[in-house]
C-alpha cells in the first residue's frame, strides 16, 4: 500500500495497519518498543488531567492511558507503579498498551536489550509536563467527543485552585523545565485562570509556559492578563473567513478571534515584552485549503503582527480531509516543516523558541 493511500484511510484503520507493520518490522529485526514518555524523557506527553489523574499521552480520549492519580499517589509512585510498569513490559514485548501508542511521537523502536533495560531505567519527567486545567470548552468542534470526555472526568471537570497549587509544587519539586498548560479543554474558560497561572509562576518563576486557546475569550481583562503570563500561545482559528472557521470550530466568531489575536499582540508590544510568542494555528481541511485562502491568512497574520502562523493537517472523515495538503505546491514551499504541519515564521523567531 502506498504512503499516500495509507494517509487518507480512516484513522482507526490507519492505526491498526501501522501497529501490524511496526510489530512485523520489530520482530524481523529482533527489536522491541519503548516510550520516551514512560522513560521520563518526553518534552510534553505526560498529562496531569483536570481530576488529577495522570495520562501517559496527550490524546488519551478514552482513559486507556491513565497510569495513576495524584489524589492518592506521588508522581514518583505513579511512574514506579503497576500500570506504568505494565505498559513498559507490553511495549518491550512488541505490543501496544493503548490505542494511540503506534502513532505517538514518543514511541521508540530499539534493540531488545535496550527495551529490556527500559523496564527499570526510567525517571520522573523533568523536561515537560502537560496540565489540563479544564476539560470544558466554549465551542463544539466537529469530531470532538465532549460528552465522553466529560464522563471521563466525572470526578472533576475543572481543576480547583488548591489542586493547581499542588501541581505547581510538583513542578517545582521535579524542576520541570516546560509546562504545556492545555489539553482537552479551553484553558481560558475558568474565571480564575489568571490566579491559576499566578500560582504556577509563584512557585516556578523560570518555567516555560506554553498554552493553546481558540481565542474567543481573550477579550476579557483577566484572560488577557493570564495570556501575558505565558511564554508561547497557540491561537486556533481554522480559516480566514467566518464560513471557513465555523465549518469546524462550531460556535466560533472569526472577527472576534482575529481581533483578539491582534489585540493580544498589541498589548504585549505596549508592555515592551517579547512574550508570549503568538502563533496563529490554522488546521487545514478540504474547505479551507485553497491557495488563495492560505495566502489571505498569511496576509492577515502579518497585519496582526503575529510571530508565526502554523498550518496543520486536519484529520477526521475522508470527506473532510485536504488532498491539496499532499500534492499542491503551496504546501511544499510554504514554510518550515514541523511535526504534523508547516510554520511560516513571520518575525524570525529563533528555532529553539518555537513551541513543540
Amino acid at each position: 500500500m502506498t504512503g499516500m493511500l495509507l494517509k487518507v484511510l480512516p484513522r482507526k484503520l490507519r492505526l491498526r495497519l501501522r501497529e501490524k507493520q511496526l510489530v512485523r518490522d520489530a520482530a524481523a529485526r529482533n527489536e522491541g518498543f519503548s516510550c520516551r514518555a514512560l522513560a521520563g524523557e518526553s518534552d510534553y506527553n505526560i498529562c496531569i488531567n483536570s481530576d488529577l489523574t495522570v495520562s501517559c499521552n496527550c490524546q488519551d480520549f478514552d482513559g486507556s492511558g491513565q497510569i495513576g492519580s495524584l489524589k492518592s499517589q506521588s508522581l514518583a509512585e505513579i511512574f514506579a507503579g503497576p500500570i506504568a510498569n505494565g505498559f513498559r513490559k507490553t511495549l518491550a514485548a512488541r505490543s501496544f498498551p493503548t490505542p494511540t501508542c503506534a502513532s505517538c511521537a514518543d514511541l521508540r523502536i530499539v534493540p531488545v536489550e535496550e527495551a529490556t533495560r527500559g523496564l527499570t531505567s526510567y525517571r520522573v519527567p523533568y523536561k515537560g509536563i502537560m496540565v489540563e486545567n479544564t476539560v470544558l470548552c466554549n465551542l463544539r468542534c466537529r469530531m470532538c467527543n465532549r460528552k465522553e470526555l466529560l464522563q471521563l472526568r466525572s470526578q472533576q471537570v475543572t481543576m480547583p485552585l488548591a489542586d493547581v497549587e499542588k501541581v505547581a509544587l510538583l513542578l517545582k519539586e521535579h524542576q520541570v523545565q516546560s509546562l504545556l498548560f492545555f489539553n482537552l479543554g479551553e484553558p481560558f474558560l475558568p474565571p480564575d485562570v489568571d490566579k491559576q497561572l499566578q500560582v504556577i509562576r509563584k512557585h516556578n518563576p523560570d518555567i516555560r509556559i506554553v498554552t493553546s486557546s481558540n481565542g474567543q475569550l481573550l477579550d476579557e481583562s483577566r484572560k488577557i492578563e493570564a495570556a501575558l503570563m505565558t511564554d508561547y500561545i497557540y491561537v486556533s482559528l481554522d480559516g480566514a473567513t467566518q464560513d471557513a472557521v465555523s465549518r469546524y470550530q462550531v460556535g466560533a466568531d472569526f472577527d472576534r478571534g482575529y481581533r483578539n489575536i491582534r489585540n493580544l499582540v498589541s498589548e504585549r508590544d505596549s508592555l515592551g515584552s517579547k512574550t508570549p510568542i503568538v502563533e496563529w494555528k490554522y488546521v487545514v481541511f478540504r474547505w479551507n485549503d485553497r491557495p488563495d485562502q492560505i495566502r489571505k491568512a498569511i496576509e492577515l497574520a502579518r497585519e496582526a503582527k503575529v510571530d508565526v502562523i502554523g498550518f496543520y493537517r486536519g484529520d477526521g472523515p475522508l470527506g473532510d480531509r485536504s488532498l491539496r495538503w499532499y500534492y499542491h505546491s503551496i504546501f511544499k514551499t510554504l514554510g518550515d516543516r514541523v511535526p504534523g504541519g508547516i510554520v511560516v515564521n513571520l518575525n524570525n523567531i529563533p528555532q529553539h523558541l518555537l513551541a513543540p
